[in-house]
């Protein structure tokens, strides 16, 4: 008699609503669908998601295959923390350095501004340092105590895996998982949520099995920034940079103009809300036919904007867990021009071929290590992207409203360089992930 196929569980983490849009509301549940022919599936994330994935599950048919384990109030020991202040700044990149000027023009004193930077020198430039201090991670919490931040018990089988869809350090609580089915002898594939993750997050604390990588870009600083090795890593793309959400291209006459201005919000950029009413009140003066979309990012929202909007200026948020990338993307594909500063806008209209423009000048001026104008010179990806696409920095107002008053000489980026940082759009992200996960399943057999 055949003996039955035990599927094995496949643990996903997903503690982002960003990665939920992703991974699950875009694709309608595809991926899961795909993932679920092979392995049962057990969606790890927080009580505060929980429902809007319970939701999603429902909508897509998903539940005979799907379950969920609440993972949360994690807190690190004594030792772990001061792990966790090493990975942080110990990654060779400039944002690291901004990140130490930062702290100290905020009030950190002489004595912690020279050990940050001893670490930054030391760990990035020794590369003996990674390895010895991720084991030094591994050792530093026991299985036990990372059980207990777990509200179901886990149960694994002899094939069981884990996906870590945000390998990003220090942040959710994806590493202490990863720390978790380690520790348990499980296969990790893994990837980061977003394109800036290895050089802006400082050092990771946990390295997968398999690593996906999202583009040549991110290939290149996984090895240079993070000492991943080489036969470790897969290529594959950014799961919202695939074919399958580019809208249709429409041919459609139409006489109005439209712009759209990319929020970085006031955490990531203090004089966005300066910036936000100076353009709108700036825009009462353009043609009539000139529509300026203002698109806030849905993690940080400005409530309090001090402005009356004219007819022709409308402020929408794409909320990561109310529309898809397709909604998103369908806005973006039919502007005329997109300006922003370093943020991830300008790159997502780069990849539907849409002009861009980056904002480089502030309406008030900012402490010089908090302003967003770092993201063009200490911010290594955006700095880089723009660097590589030749995309024009505009310096003062009056360029801006030149540029935009002119915006049929703005030409789209060459496609090769988009596709250097966001990966090859053709590639299926999900057939790539499925393969690497299918490889342990193989090798174990």
């Amino acid at each position: 008699m055949d003996r039955v196929f035990q599927k094995p569980t496949l643990f996903i983490t997903l503690f982002e609503k960003q990665l939920l849009r992703s991974y699950l509301l875009s694709d309608k549940g595809d991926f899961f669908k795909k993932l679920s022919v092979y392995f049962k599936l057990n969606i790890v994330t927080s009580s505060s998601l929980e429902k809007a994935i319970e939701s999603v599950i429902e909508k897509y048919s998903l539940e005979t295959f799907t379950s969920i384990t609440i993972f949360e109030k994690y807190q690190e020991n004594i030792f772990t923390r001061i792990l966790s202040s090493v990975f942080r700044f110990g990654n060779k990149s400039t944002a690291t350095i901004q990140l130490i000027q930062l702290r100290k023009s905020l009030g950190d004193g002489f004595f912690r501004t020279c050990l940050r930077y001893i670490i930054y020198f030391l760990v990035a430039n020794l590369s003996i340092l990674k390895p010895f201090l991720r084991y030094m991670f591994y050792c530093s919490i026991k299985i036990k105590t990372l059980e207990k931040y777990f509200k179901q018990k886990i149960v694994l089988d002899k094939d069981s895996m884990l996906f870590i869809t945000s390998l990003a350090p220090l942040r959710g609580e994806d590493v202490p998982i990863g720390l978790f089915f380690k520790k348990k002898k499980v296969p990790i594939v893994a990837s980061v949520r977003s394109w800036d993750n290895l050089v802006v997050n400082g050092m990771l604390p946990l390295l997968p099995s398999t690593f996906l990588c999202h583009s040549e870009y991110m290939f290149n600083n996984a090895i240079a920034k993070q000492g991943i090795k080489e036969t470790s890593i897969v290529m594959s793309v950014t799961p919202s940079y695939q074919d399958k959400f580019i809208p249709a291209l429409q041919v459609v006459k139409d006489e109005r103009v439209k712009f759209s201005y990319m929020c970085q919000g006031l955490i990531m950029n203090p004089d966005d809300k300066n910036f936000v009413e100076w353009l709108v009140n700036a825009w009462r003066k353009m043609p009539s036919n000139f529509d300026l979309y203002v698109v806030q990012h849905p993690a940080f929202i400005m409530r309090d904007l001090q402005i009356n909007l004219p007819s022709n200026v409308k402020l929408i948020v794409f909320q990561f867990d109310e529309t898809s990338l397709n909604d998103y993307y369908s806005h973006l594909g039919k502007m005329d021009l997109v300006f922003g500063g370093g943020t991830t806008g300008v790159l997502d209209a780069s990849f539907l071929g849409v002009p861009i423009l980056a904002i480089g000048f502030e309406i008030h001026p900012q402490n010089y290590w908090e302003s967003a104008l770092r993201y063009l010179d200490y911010f290594p990806h955006s700095a880089d992207f723009f660097k590589d696409s030749r995309t024009t920095i505009l310096t003062t107002r009056e360029d801006l409203i030149r540029k935009i008053l002119d915006y049929k000489s703005i030409r789209p980026i060459e496609r090769k360089i988009i596709i250097k940082y966001t990966g090859d759009p053709t590639v299926s992200m999900s057939s790539v992930t499925l393969n690497a996960l299918l490889k342990y399943q193989i090798s174990s057999r």
